[in-house]
């Protein structure tokens, strides 16, 4: 029940469709200046400071777009999604406490939407370790609150409450902070006629027509590896299903963490490109900052690899930890997948919005290359990392890649001699140790 609800918050968070990082890429570049007119037609800036008016305007389209989205969600999950869950829900042990747990997430999920709405103004103006520091604490906050209250009361319900209450105060501490930077800044947001003017403005000329391509590209990748788990859950028996879903969960936790160091950068990045005397600095600091990604994803994925299966039963779960071939197939899957949204993210600064290709193409390979190893080996836990590593060697990753390395007039050795080649190195080093460790 656990894995299931965590899936349909994955899956309820999708229908953010891309608005976030469209909305931190446009609150960046009002930060260095640019009017609306200006980001419009993403013509540089001479100005060194931010442009508030700018700001106010896109906030008002922020608070608009992120109110439907969460009626919305609700109402789809709260229909198609427990009709989807129906199953998994009446089979539980404990029935009722599992369908009201069910909705409680369902209504956490909606507030945690809207809440993204104060998650990209934070990151737009540059408060993306803010905005991390404050995820992080809550999600430690959330997972010994939860244990506590499971070994005190043992009762899924009070587990479900106590650990996704985090998730409101979550949103609660980001708003607070947005109302403690504009005060530092003496501004306060005021909805005008100018703003709402323009805010519609952006939303016809930039944010609906970014967003979407966003949006569906996000469904076809993160939406995509959910729904597997989902589909895993239903096909195979429910020991190698919950195999499946740890290991899922595990490695986009590793994914998650290794983000920081370079996605904390993205708003500087967005802000130098409106600035062409900067925009020379953008591609150095991000060299460095992959390479931290790369080293922090590839150590979380090695200390799993040696420990994962003692801390178990450590902690005495039933489920246990994935062999070495189906774990190495997840961890080297999702390296190409860092390595590719990374410079995705560098060639979306140009606001020329590909992730619907690069996404959908991948997607639509995943899914045909999944099926025939089904077919071939029927229910298999290697079926689906497998099929992420070939789509993302076969497409994603060498199309998002040239397309960054074209943006910015860059050849393969040149960027990634700092970034990528001595990640691989390392890599290649550890898997080595893994096969004289005799755990592959």
């Amino acid at each position: 029940m656990w894995y299931l609800y965590s899936s349909i918050i994955s899956f309820q968070l999708l229908l953010d469709f891309g608005f976030t990082p469209t909305f931190t890429r446009l609150v960046s570049y009002s930060m260095s200046g640019a009017s609306i007119k200006q980001i419009c037609n993403m013509s540089t800036t001479d100005e060194a400071t931010p442009n508030y008016r700018s700001i106010n305007c896109i906030f008002e389209a922020i608070k608009s777009i992120y109110l439907k989205l969460s009626v919305v969600g609700f109402l789809l999950f709260a229909i198609f999604g427990s009709w989807l869950a129906v199953k998994p829900l009446n089979n539980s042990s404990f029935v009722m406490s599992s369908w009201v747990g069910w909705f409680f997430v369902l209504i956490v999920a909606s507030i945690s939407l809207y809440g993204n709405a104060y998650v990209a103004l934070l990151q737009g103006m540059n408060k993306v370790s803010w905005v991390q520091r404050c995820q992080m604490f809550c999600s430690t906050a959330a997972i010994i609150s939860s244990a506590l209250m499971l070994v005190l009361f043992k009762s899924l319900l009070i587990t479900v409450f106590t650990f996704y209450l985090w998730n409101i105060f979550n949103v609660i501490i980001n708003f607070i902070e947005k109302q403690k930077v504009l005060s530092h800044q003496n501004f306060a947001f005021i909805k005008t006629t100018f703003a709402t003017r323009m805010s519609k403005k952006l939303k016809k000329d930039i944010i609906l027509p970014t967003a979407w391509r966003s949006g569906v590209g996000v469904i076809f990748s993160l939406g995509l590896i959910q729904l597997s788990g989902i589909v895993f859950a239903r096909l195979a028996e429910a020991k190698l299903a919950a195999v499946y879903m740890l290991s899922l969960q595990l490695i986009r936790a590793c994914s998650s963490f290794s983000q920081a160091p370079f996605y904390s950068k993205l708003p500087v990045f967005a802000k130098w490109y409106m600035n062409k005397s900067s925009r020379a600095s953008i591609f150095p600091l991000a060299q460095k900052r992959m390479l931290y990604s790369y080293c922090v994803f590839i150590g979380l994925f090695f200390f799993l690899a040696l420990f994962g299966q003692k801390l178990m039963l450590l902690i005495h779960s039933s489920v246990q930890f994935p062999n070495m071939p189906v774990w190495v197939a997840f961890g080297l899957a999702f390296l190409l997948e860092r390595f590719g949204a990374m410079h995705l993210q560098i060639y979306t600064l140009t606001n020329h919005i590909i992730w619907h290709i690069a996404n959908g193409v991948t997607g639509a390979l995943m899914i045909i290359i999944a099926v025939c190893l089904f077919l071939i080996f029927k229910v298999s836990l290697l079926s689906f990392p497998v099929a992420m590593l070939c789509s993302y060697l076969i497409f994603y990753t060498p199309y998002v890649v040239l397309k960054s390395y074209k943006a910015f007039n860059k050849r393969f050795f040149d960027a990634e001699k700092k970034a990528f080649l001595p990640a691989l190195v390392i890599l290649l080093f550890l898997l080595l140790v893994l096969f004289l460790l005799k755990e592959v």
